[in-house]
């Protein structure tokens, strides 16, 4: 029997039933995404023949899929993408042949792909990302003539790529990162003209990239980040405006003009060695230390190793820092001296002399929907004059100031500091793209200001502040119930997974850590910062990075050897968060004499079977020590020094969840059986509202799933 948590009141579906559609007293759209959906999908599904999509995304739904699944013929959207499926391909899906969308990515489903794919002659998006299908791309592929995107990302396909997907002229979205693949570059993809994001990283191709891909004039993205291709750097990539990262290969050469230093670090170029004979064995992506943590006889020398890693990086990021600094100070003086006379920064406790947008030169731009745009006197008016009495934080960003709107409703305005201040287009972009992010667990954007030389933002207010503060203070540290914690750490969870599951190519938050964690009046919380300054291309996409971000303590190791962000990287630091839950103790404490790195310290109490030193003490009556230790587990899982060994956000809910259940004693009960609850009233169903939406900002293509 498969269960949810939704809200439908009466025996009418069509009549207001929350993610029911309906048409002519038909249900045409059923969308369960992220219902707590636990158990086997009945067969009972097959009865709503009307049905046109159906979207189960990001639920527990266990095993496999139903045969009765076939009888739904009128079916154009299928999504269990992040679910507990089991076994092979489900043949039965061969059947809805109407399909144009197919969402089976993030499941557990392995073996090869079906030749017998051919079949789905409609189908227009195909993910099959990040299971644990094995065996070649069939060839058959090249039948699905009306495909616009193939995403195989995350599986271990380990052959070569098959040429006839050159036949698929209407893709536009090809992603095969992460799939052991190998051999040379086809090029017959020359013959892609549609194509705008070709993601190959991280894999095993040799050879060139073939000069025929000059032909693929539509291509906006191109990533074969850490491979072994070689040959001269192909410099006729100039000639389009494409984001491109080639790095971590062995392109050797003169440094090629006209192109950020991103594109190619890591190679055999002039410009990264004194010699090529420098270049052979390894490329500057690879991990240094990749022992087992769990191996006994090798645990100490990486504890050790990394401890060194710890010094060695500590003295260049100062470095780094000073450098910086330096050229951030030098930008904003220049640009200072250069807008005198127009623009300047509203200094505190004063107004604008002005509230026209002509002597700035902002090109005008479509505002969102649903996002209000205020102006620089309502800003100032809500904060007293950016009063320091108004004063609750400062960032990366810039001071945040909490504010009082003419309705009265009180808001957290984000005002940019010089050094964070972006491009008024890049300001823009970010605001579009935040205006497209929902989720419970997110801090909700209310609107922005962007005048003169202020860019800000306005976000809902969290009552109880952030979860760092909390967790520093004692007292209210000792009122944090275990169950609450739990809380805390699903929501995150929870908000990380839509970042990185709901959007494609996902977004990377790069600085999870308690101070960026809010908490509303019912200490429910809410993951915050996730688009400041991460939201371009380069960071969605998981290129290299020219520069370390996060917070000392949070970051991945494995970040610092590689240059590398993947959602792996906010994994690592969900789990240092869920670490300072369990214990109660800071990420980075000088004063923890025996380990001042939190994890490291948990590890060495962990090997040591001293559970009890490890949990808060505030945690300690009324909870069995026992009951502590999944958690622990779950939290050296995502902290785990190789990346390929940690959980996806979508797991770590799959765990935290059943263990909130069996401390909890207010969980609802007697929720209505999802399709029996469907079935009692029996309305079938013909056609649906979307559950994609697919937009293009900055020459990148993003999707949003199941909103």
């Amino acid at each position: 029997m498969l269960h949810a948590e939704v809200n439908w009141i009466g025996n009418n579906p069509c009549q207001g039933w929350e993610g029911v559609n309906c048409s002519d007293n038909h249900v045409v759209d059923l969308n369960l995404s992220e219902k707590n959906l636990h158990g086997k999908l009945p067969a009972q599904i097959g009865l709503l023949s009307y049905l046109n999509s159906l979207n189960l995304t990001s639920n527990s739904i266990e095993g496999n899929i139903p045969t009765e699944i076939a009888n739904l013929t009128n079916l154009h959207n299928l999504s269990f993408r992040y679910n507990l499926l089991t076994g092979g391909f489900p043949q039965v899906i061969l059947k809805l042949r109407k399909l144009v969308v197919l969402r089976l990515d993030n499941t557990r489903l392995s073996g090869p792909i079906p030749s017998d794919i051919q079949q789905l002659s409609s189908l227009e998006y195909l993910y099959l990302g990040n299971c644990s299908f094995s065996g070649r791309i069939p060839t058959e592929i090249e039948k699905l003539y009306n495909l616009k995107v193939l995403s195989i990302w995350g599986n271990f396909i380990n052959t070569t790529i098959p040429v006839e997907l050159s036949k698929l002229t209407n893709l536009e979205i090809l992603n095969l990162h992460d799939t052991h693949m190998y051999g040379s570059l086809p090029p017959e993809f020359g013959s892609l003209n549609k194509m705008k994001n070709l993601s190959l990283q991280a894999n095993l191709f040799t050879g060139t990239v073939p000069d025929s891909w000059i032909s693929m004039v539509n291509i906006k993205h191109l990533n074969v980040f850490d491979n072994r291709l070689s040959g001269p750097f192909p410099t006729w990539l100039s000639r389009f405006s494409t984001r491109i990262n080639l790095g971590c290969n062995y392109f050797f050469g003169p440094s090629p003009r006209g192109f950020p230093e991103t594109t190619f670090a890591g190679n055999c170029l002039d410009s990264d060695l004194d010699s090529h004979a420098k270049c052979l064995g390894s490329s500057s992506c690879v991990s240094f230390y990749s022992q087992p943590e769990n191996a006994q006889s090798g645990y100490r020398l990486q504890h050790h190793k990394q401890k060194h890693t710890r010094i060695v990086l500590g003295a260049s990021i100062s470095g780094i820092l000073l450098l910086v600094i330096l050229v951030v100070t030098f930008y904003v003086l220049k640009r200072k001296i250069k807008q005198a006379g127009n623009s300047q920064l509203l200094p505190v406790g004063t107004q604008s002399s002005t509230d026209t947008l002509g002597s700035d030169n902002i090109e005008p731009w479509e505002v969102p929907n649903g996002m209000r745009r205020f102006s620089l006197n309502e800003i100032v008016k809500a904060t007293e004059g950016f009063s320091k009495t108004n004063e609750i934080g400062f960032g990366g960003f810039g001071r945040v100031y909490k504010g009082y709107l003419d309705n009265g409703c009180m808001v957290a305005i984000k005002r940019a500091s010089p050094s964070s201040f972006q491009g008024h287009k890049e300001f823009q972009n970010e605001i579009v793209i935040l205006s497209r992010l929902h989720h419970r667990c997110l801090v909700k954007l209310e609107g922005f200001c962007e005048e003169g030389m202020e860019q800000i933002l306005v976000y809902e207010f969290m009552k109880n502040g952030n979860l760092n503060n909390l967790i520093s203070n004692k007292q209210l540290q000792e009122s944090l119930s275990w169950d609450k914690r739990i809380e805390i750490a699903i929501a995150i969870a929870q908000g990380l997974d839509y970042l990185h599951s709901n959007i494609d190519p996902p977004i990377i938050h790069r600085d999870v850590k308690p101070s960026n964690i809010l908490l509303d009046e019912h200490f429910s919380a809410k993951l915050s910062d996730f688009g400041i300054s991460r939201t371009t291309p380069d960071i969605i996409n998981t290129h290299i990075s020219t520069a370390p971000a996060g917070t000392m303590g949070y970051v991945d190791p494995q970040y610092f050897l590689r240059r590398h962000l993947a959602p792996s990287s906010d994994v690592y630091s969900y789990g240092v968060v869920l670490l300072e839950l369990i214990t109660g103790q800071k990420a980075i404490d000088h004063d923890r004499l025996e380990e001042f790195n939190l994890v490291e310290w948990v590890k060495i109490k962990f090997q040591e079977d001293n559970l009890e030193s490890i949990i808060d003490r505030h945690l300690l009556h009324g909870n069995p020590l026992q009951e502590f230790l999944p958690v622990i587990k779950l939290a050296l899982k995502c902290t785990t020094f190789d990346r390929v060994g940690r959980p996806s956000m979508k797991d770590v809910v799959q765990i935290l969840n059943p263990l909130l259940k069996n401390h909890s004693t207010s969980k609802q009960e007697n929720k209505p059986p999802v399709i029996e609850a469907i079935e009692s009233s029996l309305i079938p169903y013909s056609q649906s509202s979307t559950t994609q939406e697919t937009f293009t900002l900055n020459d990148m293509t993003f999707t949003l799933t199941g909103r």
